[in-house]
Formats: C-alpha cells, structure tokens, sequence
C-alpha cells in the first residue's frame, strides 16, 4: 500500500500485519501509484513528489530506494506491464521506463 504520508507497506492478510518497505521524502510525500514488475520482487512507486522510485521487497530492515527517477510533474496515474512502466504528470506528460535491472555475472 502507498499513503498520504508517504509510506510503502506490504500487508500480511493472513496475520494482519504490515511492514515497511520505503518512505517518500520531500516537501509533497504522497504516493499516488504503486505496483510490482513482473517478477514480484521489485515495488514502483510514484508520488506527488515528482519522483519515480523503485523498492526491493527482500524483508530487511534498509529502507532505501534501488533507485529514483526524477518526473516531470506530479505522478497522476501509472500502468505497469512486465517491467515496463508508464506514467502520467501532472503537466500532461507521459514518462515511459524499461526497467531492466543489471545483473551481475560470474
């Protein structure tokens, strides 16, 4: 879930419990959108801060943003498909991303 007050939680329906996966920061901290790519290990959320910011969901205690994308505007609206995002300003623009992490080899 994404709130007015900026936090990124992931909810255990089962034992009613929610834990903190990252924090938005900045004057507007509101996350507006959120979803996972399509390996269900990475969180996409975007906000009223005018930034697109990617999460790991590994249940450790660092908080911090795998990285972060400056947005023209504020994040209106947002779709995401595999690992492909788009995302709608508030200046009328749409921001395409393909997130393609680098992995490293041995």
């Amino acid at each position: 879930t994404g709130g007015l007050d900026g936090s990124i939680r992931s909810l255990d329906i089962t034992t009613s419990t929610s834990t903190l996966i990252g924090q938005h920061t900045g004057d507007k901290v509101a996350c507006s959108c959120l979803g996972t790519l399509a390996n269900n290990t990475v969180v996409v959320s975007a906000g009223w801060n005018a930034q697109c910011h990617f999460w790991t969901i590994s249940g450790g205690s660092n908080q911090e943003a795998i990285t972060s994308i400056p947005l023209p505007g504020k994040a209106f609206s947002m779709s995401v498909h595999q690992n492909r995002i788009v995302i709608a300003t508030s200046d009328r623009r749409l921001v395409f991303i393909d997130y393609d992490p680098l992995t490293k080899t041995a």
